[in-house]
């Protein structure tokens, strides 16, 4: 755990250190601007971020299966919540919760490890085009709790915005495909995936608003905390399964776990701390549609039609959920 010194003296570092906290962080926290408004260079950010996840898509369509999907997401948490702990030591910074906080550190965790299970579980009985709808669904039950949980209030604007980007993403991927005889169950699993990603995202928007933690101190406990449920679920569903190594497999899950996870998630929640989570939470909308168009460029394919009308939809959707209270509608709005 955490050193902690015995002062003389009152020292509000000291202090803060006692309760978990890193003083310099919280200092650089409490000086950054909380707007209800994302600026460009947020969006820049969050368009990183929206790339890193995307880019994870073609890598888990070229690597040839060799790690099943819990024991791969496992492994990826063991070694990002290292390396996570390694720089944050290197660096100076607090990595966990205070005491008085800890809990929701463990709530993170079994909130992340559930959104793993019901997502990867979904695409065992329905096909990853559906699944892939339902899981985009995320950022509606974002925007519903936003506005119950943390005052981010659901205009009518907002709602259209999200209904347009849901169908965009529905237009991309609503093609012809097989499905299961339990493919509603499939689908099923993955708006449960959706509404734990959304119950993550709010419990640190939360978090964010009580206290000015490091984005280290949401994504390290929820890492860290996740890894005994993950390790119990994927010795249930995938005891027995064999696992064979390959270089494909092994480089999307070098990808995954420093692209997509540790500096993914990291920008995601310094994004959270700073920026409403609903707006925040309709850019995800994006990150479908980018895997789909990776794809195609990566393996010399010609994308589908549908993915520009569908991109197009999705743009005009985030547009709107993010258009400035008391501002001018766009045309046709």
């Amino acid at each position: 755990m955490d050193y902690y010194f015995v002062s003389i003296r009152p020292n509000p570092d000291v202090l803060n250190l006692r309760e978990g906290k890193d003083p310099k962080s919280d200092m650089s926290a409490q000086s950054a601007p909380s707007s209800n408004t994302i600026p460009l260079s947020g969006f820049a950010v969050l368009f990183l971020v929206c790339l890193l996840w995307g880019g994870s898509i073609p890598l888990i369509r070229l690597g040839e299966g060799g790690i099943p999907p819990l024991i791969m997401a496992t492994a990826r948490v063991i070694l990002v919540s290292f390396l996570l702990w390694v720089y944050a030591r290197f660096t100076g910074k607090a990595v966990m919760l205070p005491r008085t906080y800890l809990w929701h550190g463990v709530l993170l965790g079994v909130i992340f490890s559930f959104t793993m299970f019901f997502l990867y579980l979904g695409l065992v009985f329905t096909s990853p085009d559906r699944g892939t709808i339902f899981y985009s669904t995320k950022p509606f039950w974002v925007a519903v709790g936003a506005h119950f949980l943390v005052d981010e209030r659901l205009t009518p604007l907002k709602i259209v915005g999200l209904v347009v980007a849901l169908t965009g993403v529905y237009f991309t991927f609503q093609g012809p495909s097989h499905l299961a005889p339990d493919a509603d169950m499939g689908n099923l699993m993955e708006v449960v995936g959706a509404l734990f990603f959304a119950a993550m995202a709010l419990l640190a928007k939360w978090l964010s608003n009580r206290g000015k933690f490091n984005p280290f101190q949401t994504l390290f406990p929820m890492l860290l905390f996740s890894i005994p449920a993950l390790l119990v679920l994927s010795l249930i569903m995938e005891m027995g399964s064999p696992i064979h190594l390959n270089p494909m497999d092994l480089f999307s899950f070098g990808y995954q776990s420093l692209g997509a996870q540790f500096v993914g998630y990291l920008l995601w929640f310094w994004l959270i701390s700073r920026y409403p989570v609903g707006q925040l939470a309709s850019f995800t909308f994006l990150v479908p549609m980018i895997g789909v168009i990776l794809s195609a460029f990566l393996f010399g394919e010609q994308p589908p039609q549908t993915v520009w009308l569908g991109l197009g939809l999705v743009s005009a959707g985030i547009v709107l959920v993010n258009w400035p209270q008391g501002a001018k509608k766009p045309a046709g709005g």
